[in-house]
């Protein structure tokens, strides 16, 4: 590298002298900013190349640390997320079991309603059979009271009558 540094600045003195190049004031510029840069470059490059590493790996854990913290909030929301799905999937179907319960019990009472019913009808049915029964017997009563008792009376007084008379 010192070779070619030797040989720029004998080419930039030669230029000079013949005047190829003229040395004003940008000239000037132009040549320390070109020198400032080829030094800067050869002497502090990997300083500079140590110091944008430095802040690219900072960048770099930056960027992880957001990522990773996206990241964790995301999991916590779709965690959350799944959560509540699955209370709500449970109460959905607790909501069903008491619906089918309900249903079960209304189709009962209702059923022990009609066999409450159906109880309270034949009751009354056998009520309204014992009073019949008990109608036919106060019936038959009053029958043999009012018809039978007067002819079988009538028949034994005409035969005692007669046997009396006779």
């Amino acid at each position: 590298m010192n070779i070619k540094l030797i040989i720029l600045s004998i080419l930039i003195l030669i230029a000079g002298f013949c005047e190829i190049i003229v040395f004003n004031e940008e000239v000037l510029l132009a040549l320390c900013f070109v020198s400032f840069v080829f030094f800067a470059y050869s002497y502090l490059s990997q300083t500079v190349f140590a110091i944008f590493d430095d802040r690219a790996k900072k960048f770099e854990a930056d960027i992880l640390v957001a990522f990773n913290s996206k990241r964790d909030i995301i999991n916590g929301s779709a965690e959350d997320l799944f959560q509540s799905k699955i209370i709500t999937t449970i109460l959905f179907l607790f909501h069903q079991c008491i619906a089918s319960y309900n249903l079960f019990l209304f189709d009962v009472t209702r059923s022990s309603r009609v066999l409450v019913t159906n109880s309270d009808v034949s009751f009354k049915l056998n009520d309204i059979v014992i009073a019949e029964r008990k109608l036919a017997q106060l019936i038959q009563k009053s029958n043999i009271q009012s018809v039978i008792y007067p002819f079988v009376f009538s028949r034994l007084v005409t035969r005692w009558t007669q046997s009396i008379v006779s």
